[in-house]
């Protein structure tokens, strides 16, 4: 909620705002609920996928708090085709080459190459690593939102450029 004076934050069950002293108004609490509900939608999104951009485009796209989740959902997008890339490459060339055995007709390679199992599981933990990274940073993400709180995600966070 914020104050319809100064538009700075005011706490929760607040009567004053904390910054200017102005008096909250019922009618400006409950206005501001019914588009906080909205914008809570909107800012939980942004943590799902490429779902930040419906922050791009919403009614809500200029407020503060929905500008900073989307930039985090922004960044969490961008980290996770990133790690993306990265395990790809990784696949490709240390699975690939240490992990695969040729199939051999009479003795003869056939050119045709089967990853061992060994290989099969590595690439089972690197991707299920990365899964278990995009999991936790959405709830971190989403539980922000559902806290009302401005907190940057960990590690990528401070690297939001949309504001």
């Amino acid at each position: 909620m914020y104050c319809s004076s100064c538009g700075r934050k005011i706490a929760k069950g607040s009567h004053f705002c904390d910054s200017c002293g102005a008096k909250v108004e019922t009618d400006y609490k409950e206005s501001s609920n019914v588009s906080s509900g909205q914008s809570m939608v909107i800012k939980v999104l942004s943590y799902i996928g490429i779902l930040w951009i419906a922050g791009l485009f919403c009614g809500d796209k200029d407020e503060k708090d929905v500008k900073f989740h989307v930039g985090q959902g922004i960044m969490l997008s961008i980290s996770v085709f990133v790690l993306e890339i990265i395990l790809e490459i990784v696949k490709q060339v240390v699975v690939f080459s240490l992990f695969r055995t040729e199939q051999t007709l009479f003795g003869y390679g056939l050119g045709v190459y089967k990853i061992s199992s060994v290989g099969l599981v590595v690439i089972g933990i690197l991707y299920g690593a990365l899964g278990l990274y995009t999991l936790i940073m959405a709830v971190i993400g989403i539980r922000n939102v559902l806290n009302d709180e401005e907190k940057q995600l960990p590690i990528i966070g401070k690297f939001a450029f949309y504001k």
